[in-house]
């Protein structure tokens, strides 16, 4: 479960770039990083017991996938949830994986660039400053 990982990462970052007790976190996450918000969520939860950030509400933004062909340079968003559940499970495997589920639905290749859609960004920490 990686989102165990990247819960603690969250954890850490939050707390060396906030000062007081954290109130909320605000992420983008791309769809491609096929994270479950509620694992994400219950593992933060639980790692940050005890620290400047217990009890922060996370908030969680999708971002979807933006694809460049790298054949005839068309640039387009495929619909994750139109695929199959053994395509989703590939997709779990990262870039590399990519191009055995997609292809580019002008040209068919799958030889293409990830313009957006594979992040994990921390876009707003609210905290309360130490009294």
């Amino acid at each position: 479960m990686h989102e165990v990982s990247i819960a603690q990462m969250l954890l850490e970052t939050v707390l060396k770039n906030a000062s007081g007790k954290i109130i909320e976190i605000e992420l983008e996450i791309g769809e491609l990083r096929m994270i479950n918000a509620d694992a994400l969520k219950f593992a933060f939860s639980v790692l940050s017991k005890g620290t400047r950030a217990e009890k922060a509400k996370i908030i969680i933004k999708r971002k979807r996938p933006k694809f460049k062909c790298l054949n005839c340079g068309y640039v387009w968003s495929p619909i994750l949830e139109n695929l199959s559940e053994d395509q989703k499970t590939l997709m779990h495997f990262g870039a590399l994986a990519y191009s055995l589920v997609l292809k580019c639905p002008k040209c068919e290749s799958n030889d293409f660039e990830i313009i957006e859609g594979d992040e994990i960004v921390i876009t707003k920490i609210k905290f309360i400053e130490n009294d």
